[in-house]
């Protein structure tokens, strides 16, 4: 069945570029595509792999190709370039030779080239989102209502599970906290919309949407990271554009925090405390093996090796990690300590620069973005990036394909955004520096 969804992927790419190039006003559609995919991907089996290892122990486990590569490649051929800004092609230039040298020097390079294609699949769909914001002026809004609708759906998918007798429902997604992480990107840009007053019910509908995915599945930095979300995404966009409505519904979101902290509770404590301890000293374990690998390995063991080397070179063994799949077969739950373990010192930089400057180019956007939807736009994609990056610390499943998917997109979202506010403030300062009555003067 695969080779005849490559096939099928190779026919419907092409004919999506010519129909797009046509009939660009279709772009919002093919966005909001971009959008939801990532939530349905592994549901629907919309992905096939011409080299696949099932049985690896990362991450990455096959030259994947997915219905979304084919819509976001069609996307980029039929849509014209946008600059990106220079720290950005700094950082990930970075990161990226990182990759490449410690896939180079990777003892099963083919194990590490899955994760630089992985990389190459998320370039893709970064570029593709950015061309096709500033292309058509309605597709940032339909990327934002993509990634909503997933993130509704997938809320509903948990909650079954959850009275299905699931105490830590995951969605489709198959982990609570894999869910709880897809869940920041479709939140925080409703929050923003929510407080601007744009389009309020179906941004109050995504907002539930991950009340819902927090208290199914009851992980502890997915309940606490939303709420410090809600908060933060505030207080940008108050510092963006300050207004009565939004303090007033700022004051409202602190209150229903407050009532609804004991029910979010009850759900993190569906585990025993004994559970949370041995959680927490399993994380420790983890971090100081990872400590002993980066030690050993300052150039890094190669993308998408870390769980092969810490078992065979002893190092799980000497941090105390307990012998059962939960614990060997996971890497280090941090994704800062997993990237410089696999990649070295070199991609830890990278990373660190990459998430600085993608935020940095979001908040710089947000100070200089007029008043309109685009700006609360990007107050909801910068929070969702920062919020990330604390995730990240906590986590290492930011290097599934999915989670990947929905960086690329976030990022897309505020350079197209950046470049969408620059135009406007650019016809803004024209109009006001033509005389009166210009329009009419005899030439």
């Amino acid at each position: 069945m695969k080779w005849v969804f490559l096939l099928g992927l190779l026919v419907f790419t092409p004919w999506l570029t010519v129909h797009l190039k046509a009939n660009p006003k279709h772009l919002p559609y093919a966005g909001f595509a971009m959008g939801l995919l990532p939530f349905l991907l592994s549901g629907l089996n919309l992905t096939a792999s011409p080299i696949a290892w099932p049985h690896w122990s990362g991450p990455v486990k096959g030259l994947d190709v997915s219905l979304i590569d084919g819509v976001a490649l069609a996307v980029l051929l039929s849509t014209r370039r946008v600059s990106t800004p220079v720290a950005i092609r700094v950082s990930f230039a970075i990161y990226g030779l990182a990759v490449l040298i410690s896939t180079l020097t990777s003892q099963v390079w083919m194990a590490s080239f899955f994760y630089l294609w992985q990389l190459v699949r998320t370039a893709l769909i970064y570029m593709a989102i950015s061309r096709a914001c500033v292309t058509v002026k309605g597709v940032p809004l339909a990327v934002v209502s993509g990634l909503g609708a997933g993130l509704i759906f997938q809320s509903g998918v948990a909650l079954v599970q959850y009275l299905g007798g699931d105490p830590q429902a995951g969605g489709w997604f198959g982990h609570q906290n894999l869910l709880g992480m897809a869940s920041h990107f479709g939140i925080f840009p409703a929050v923003a919309l929510l407080l601007a007053g744009l389009y309020p019910m179906r941004a109050l509908a995504v907002v539930m949407a991950g009340v819902l995915v927090a208290f199914t599945g009851g992980s502890r930095a997915t309940i606490g990271l939303f709420a410090i979300g809600l908060v933060f995404t505030w207080i940008l966009s108050v510092w963006h554009q300050p207004s009565g409505r939004k303090s007033a519904i700022g004051f409202g979101m602190v209150v229903a925090l407050v009532l609804a902290a004991p029910v979010l509770w009850s759900a993190v404590e569906r585990r025993s405390d004994a559970e949370r301890a041995d959680s927490n000293k399993m994380r420790s374990q983890m971090i100081n093996a990872a400590k002993m690998i980066i030690a050993d390995y300052p150039m890094g063991v190669g993308p998408n090796r870390y769980v092969v080397v810490a078992n065979t070179g002893g190092y799980a063994a000497r941090a105390g990690i307990a012998w059962n799949p939960a614990n060997r077969e996971a890497p280090v739950h941090n994704s800062y300590y997993l990237v410089t373990a696999e990649m070295g010192w070199l991609g830890l930089l990278g990373l660190v620069t990459l998430l600085g400057s993608i935020i940095g180019v979001g908040i710089s956007a947000m100070r200089k973005a007029s008043r309109g939807l685009e700006a609360e736009l990007l107050v909801g994609a910068t929070a969702s990036m920062i919020i990330f990056a604390v995730h990240a610390y906590f986590e290492w499943i930011t290097m599934f394909y999915n989670i990947h998917y929905l960086v690329g997109i976030s990022v897309g979202l505020i350079v197209g955004l950046r470049a969408l506010s620059a135009r406007k403030s650019e016809r803004i300062k024209a109009r006001r520096a033509t005389p009166a009555g210009a329009d009419f003067a005899v030439q």
